[in-house]
């Protein structure tokens, strides 16, 4: 059973598909087992995000967002999750909407402003 689980190709959630298709992005992506996939790039007069999933057969998603308007760039992954859930927040990051100050690892500041 596990078996045929890991040789299984994953595509998009099903309630992923529509907002997918809106921003231009790969929904049939056919992700092998575990392999981070490049799903596409969406790109405004404000930003360019590179998106890519990688499946266990839960989604991750990583994302590259370079801000063009203020010159910076960074990456975010996430949980497990559909696209349609984290989209919102990174959105939000790319037009710096939300500003993240300080990340703290173990109790470790890694990162402040």
């Amino acid at each position: 059973m596990i078996e045929n689980m890991i040789d299984q190709i994953s595509n998009a959630y099903y309630s992923d598909i529509p907002l997918m298709k809106k921003l231009g992005l790969k929904h049939n992506f056919n992700a092998k087992h575990g392999e981070k996939t490049f799903v596409g790039s969406i790109q405004t007069e404000s930003y360019i995000i590179d998106v890519w999933v990688t499946c266990y057969p839960a989604q991750l998603w990583n994302f590259h967002i370079k801000c063009l308007c203020e010159d910076y760039e960074y990456d975010v992954m996430t949980g497990s999750g559909d696209f349609s859930t984290h989209w919102p927040a990174i959105e939000l990051l790319a037009n710096s909407r939300i500003i993240i100050d300080m990340i703290k690892i173990n109790g470790d500041i890694k990162y402040k402003i």
